[in-house]
C-alpha cells in the first residue's frame, strides 16, 4: 500500500532468521514476478503479492519470517516482522506476531528510562533469568522494553559485557529481536520481549557485569540514547549496568 505514487522500483525480500539475526532463507523478486512493478502501484489501494520462500533442509527450531522493501543500490529499506515459523511434529507452523502489553510472570524487574533531547522513549521493565551456556558457548539474555511512545527512528540496541575492571570483553549490537523487530514499528505500551544470545565462550571463569542501552546511526556516527535511572538523574555511559550479573564457570 502506499499513499502517494512511487517513482521507484523496489524489490520484495522474503526472509527467515534464526534467533540471532542470520538469514537461514531468502527469495528476492520483483513485486508480482516483475508483473507488479512499484511505480505502477496506485494510490491509495491495496497491492497483493504472492512469494514461495524455498526451505533449507536444516531449519532451527524457530525461524523469524520476515518480509522487506527496498530499493537496490539506494537508502530506501521497509523492514517488517511477520511472526515466526516453528516446528510441529513433522511440519511447521506459522505463529503470527501479536503485541503484547503486560510483563510476564517471572520477570525480574529493572527500571530505567532511554531518552532523546528529554524524550522519553524506552524504558527497561526486566530481563528473564539467563539461559545456558548452549553448547556453542552462548548465554541468552532476554530484555523486557516498553516502548513510550511513538519511535522517531530504528534504534540499535547493545548488551555490554563487563569485567571486575569495568573492560569491555564482549558485546552483542543489533536492533531488537535479531535486526527483526525495528523500534520504528513499536505501539506504544507495547512491551517487547528482546532475547539477546552471548558468545562467553572464550571468556575467562569470573564474575561479569552486563550493561544495555540504544543508539543511532546518524550519517555514519553513533548517536546515543540518554540513559535516566529511577532517581531520574543520567547514567554514565548511555548504559544502564543490570543488578543480575554473569558468572562464567569453569569448562
Amino acid at each position: 500500500y502506499t499513499a502517494q505514487p512511487l517513482a521507484q522500483n523496489l524489490n520484495v525480500s522474503l526472509r527467515l532468521l534464526d534467533t540471532a539475526g542470520a538469514v537461514v532463507a531468502q527469495f528476492d523478486a520483483q513485486p508480482g514476478y516483475g508483473f507488479r512493478p512499484s511505480s505502477g502501484w496506485p494510490a491509495g489501494q491495496w497491492v497483493h503479492d504472492w512469494l514461495a520462500l524455498p526451505l533449507p533442509e536444516a531449519l532451527p527450531e524457530t525461524a523469524v519470517l520476515q518480509v522487506q522493501l527496498y530499493e537496490i543500490g539506494g537508502d530506501l529499506r521497509l523492514v517488517r516482522r511477520l511472526g515466526t515459523v516453528e516446528r510441529a511434529g513433522a511440519g511447521l507452523a506459522f505463529v503470527a506476531d501479536v503485541p503484547q502489553f503486560e510483563v510476564p510472570a517471572g520477570v525480574r524487574a529493572e527500571t530505567a528510562e532511554f531518552r532523546a533531547a528529554d524524550e522519553a522513549l524506552i524504558r527497561l521493565r526486566g530481563h528473564a533469568p539467563l539461559a545456558g551456556p548452549a553448547a556453542d558457548g552462548r548465554v541468552t539474555l532476554t530484555l523486557y522494553w516498553e516502548a513510550l511512545a511513538a519511535m522517531p527512528a530504528d534504534y540499535t540496541r547493545f548488551v555490554h559485557v563487563l569485567d571486575a575492571s569495568g573492560a569491555l570483553v564482549a558485546q552483542a549490537d543489533a536492533m531488537p529481536r535479531g535486526n527483526s523487530y525495528p523500534t520504528s514499528q513499536w505501539q506504544a505500551g507495547e512491551i517487547v520481549a528482546d532475547a539477546v544470545a552471548l558468545d562467553v565462550a572464550d571468556l575467562p571463569p569470573g564474575e561479569y557485569r552486563l550493561a544495555v542501552g540504544f543508539y543511532e546511526n546518524v550519517g555514519g556516527a553513533v548517536v546515543g540514547l540518554t540513559a535516566v535511572g529511577a532517581n531520574g538523574q543520567a547514567l554514565p555511559d548511555g548504559r544502564v549496568v543490570l543488578a543480575k550479573t554473569l558468572v562464567v564457570e569453569e569448562r
